[in-house]
């Protein structure tokens, strides 16, 4: 009886692990089908995806290409403006140099210009007051002419010679004696000072010249230590004063200190010999031309 029991127990477990095999089976069958599905999806995913590289791949390719034509375009189009920017930049430096030249040219223009009225003006400065003056010296030549009319001892009066030393007007006289002989220099407005050599009033001989840089309007002479002459010149030009040497006729020194042009020199000896310059700055100046140069200074306040 057990042995029956035990045969059909064992039946009924081979039974029951041939169902759990079945099972078994077919659930290996469903994954088997399951994998050969997942396998044919990710087979067309993948298929899917190489198509979809291919077509980004061929997009990037024409985009790449697109773009390649559009960047050549605008680099075309950048090298025509640099170019036109060349050109202008080319154009605007050709106009400002002819501005520039022309811009000279006018400034040396207005300069002469300037300079040329300047000059005028000082010229018309000069003839008003040298018309004053001379209506000053008529006068004064009419009225001794009048009183000489009444003076027989000046009636002898004659006019004894005429000299022609300079190319422009004379506007300075002055004389020293020297030797025993008699000096005339003459300063004119082509600056140069003649110094003529009057051995007789008839007579009149050229002894030196002396080529300054101002266009004179006074002169002066005067001695040091009792053999030497110096001639000191002012004027238009600058508004130094020259001193010049009457020995080896060299220019000695300069004396500066006005401002402006120098139209009146003159000189005297007091305790050393003293030099009067008056300028068109309104002042007149007081200068100690001793022997020694250091004791040559200006005095602002001459007593």
């Amino acid at each position: 009886m057990n042995s029956v029991t035990n045969q059909f127990a064992k039946k009924d477990s081979i039974f029951y692990y041939q169902q759990k095999l079945l099972k078994f089976k077919q659930q290996r069958d469903n994954l088997n089908q399951g994998i050969e599905q997942i396998t044919f999806e990710n087979r067309q995913l993948r298929d899917q995806v190489t198509r979809l590289e291919q077509q980004f791949d061929h997009r990037k390719k024409r985009q790449r290409r697109d773009d390649y034509d559009i960047i050549l375009e605008l680099k075309k189009e950048l090298e025509l403006k640099q170019e036109e920017i060349n050109n202008l930049k080319l154009d605007h430096t050709i106009e400002n140099t002819k501005l520039k030249i022309e811009l000279g040219v006018v400034k040396e223009k207005l300069e002469s210009n300037v300079v040329f009225i300047e000059k005028l003006k000082e010229e018309n400065m000069l003839e008003s007051e040298n018309s004053k003056a001379l209506e000053s010296i008529l006068f004064h030549e009419k009225s001794n002419r009048i009183e000489s009319k009444s003076k027989t001892r000046f009636s002898h009066m004659s006019l004894q010679t005429t000299i022609q030393s300079q190319t422009r007007n004379i506007w300075a006289l002055s004389n020293f004696q020297k030797l025993g002989k008699n000096y005339l220099t003459t300063g004119s407005w082509d600056k140069s000072v003649k110094i003529l050599n009057f051995g007789d009033a008839n007579n009149a001989t050229l002894s030196a010249s002396l080529d300054t840089s101002i266009q004179i309007i006074s002169t002066t002479t005067f001695q040091l230590d009792d053999c030497l002459f110096f001639l000191a010149c002012g004027g238009w030009g600058c508004n130094a004063i020259e001193v010049w040497n009457l020995q080896n006729n060299l220019l000695e020194y300069s004396l500066t200190g006005h401002s402006k042009r120098i139209v009146a020199l003159s000189n005297f000896q007091k305790n050393g010999t003293f030099l009067v310059s008056g300028s068109m700055d309104k002042t007149i100046k007081l200068w100690d031309i001793t022997t020694n140069p250091k004791n040559r200074y200006n005095h602002p306040n001459p007593k």
